[in-house]
């Protein structure tokens, strides 16, 4: 149930930073909701440049880029992307809560 919880976050702040990435370039003034969608692609950016290269991989393509379903299965048995699943997604999160104590 928790680690649903979190997936779900996760999957959220996923939906969220390429709308917010979307609309940031879509503006041409500076403006407080603008100044919002950049400080939240920043907070994401900057919790992804912590994270391994393999909870890098982990995080784009169960999250953002998913494209490709069972993408893991080449790689890892079910356990063994389960457990590197729920580490780069707590590290993910660790690192994307810190960013609001910044701010």
């Amino acid at each position: 149930m928790v680690e649903l919880l979190l997936d779900q976050e996760v999957e959220t702040i996923a939906q969220t930073y390429f709308i917010a990435l979307y609309k940031s370039k879509a503006k041409s003034s500076l403006d407080y909701a603008l100044i919002f969608k950049l400080l939240f692609v920043w907070k994401v950016n900057n919790a992804f440049s912590y994270l391994s290269k393999e909870e890098k991989q982990m995080i784009n393509n169960e999250f953002f880029y998913e494209q490709y379903p069972l993408w893991w299965k080449r790689q890892y048995s079910e356990k063994t992307f389960l457990t590197l699943k729920r580490k780069a997604v707590l590290n993910f999160l660790k690192y994307y809560r810190s960013a609001n104590e910044i701010f």
